[in-house]
């Protein structure tokens, strides 16, 4: 849309604003044509389908909205994720693995950290700036993953971790 104000009316290259200006336009809806991809990926936590603890207690899944740029499989990468186990903190030792593949991200957890089934499970992620985890679109300059609060993913662990007791 656009109004001339009878001030600052956009003319011709004549000048002559008295008949060359522009005409009002009425909002009018136009072609987006782009192919950019300006939106952040996001952790999809209602799919509990593909966000979870593994059935072996050993790792957890983490499902986005979109494809996923390579992560690199390092300590400070996997530092930027926190997982709780009935609300303690994992260290940072417990997390020896992060893999992606196309829009999932999965982190390998050390025996000493198996989940047990029934634990209640949160994830959080903090970007660190220079190891964010982003879209493939390549635009890691809007499009990366926004820090996330801890949040309850599903366990679908099965094991029994409970000492037999006389």
């Amino acid at each position: 849309a656009y109004a001339g104000d009878g001030a600052n009316d956009i003319t011709d290259a004549s000048g002559n604003a008295a008949v060359n200006k522009l005409s009002d336009i009425t909002p009018t809806a136009i072609t987006n044509s782009s192919d950019q991809d300006l939106i952040r990926p996001v952790l999809a936590f209602s799919d509990t389908t593909n966000t979870k603890v593994a059935t072996s207690g050993t790792s957890i899944t983490l499902k986005f909205s979109e494809e996923l740029s390579a992560v690199t499989d390092d300590a400070a990468t996997r530092a930027q994720f926190t997982v709780a186990v009935n609300g303690t903190e994992l260290g940072a030792a417990d997390i020896t693995a992060i893999s992606q593949s196309t829009d999932t991200i999965t982190l390998t957890l050390a025996d000493g950290a198996k989940v047990a089934a029934g634990e209640g499970v949160t994830v959080a992620y903090a970007g660190d700036g220079a190891n964010d985890i982003t879209d493939a679109s390549g635009n890691a300059a809007v499009n990366k993953l926004s820090d996330i609060t801890p949040t309850a993913i599903t366990n679908s662990s099965d094991q029994d971790l409970i000492k037999p007791v006389l």
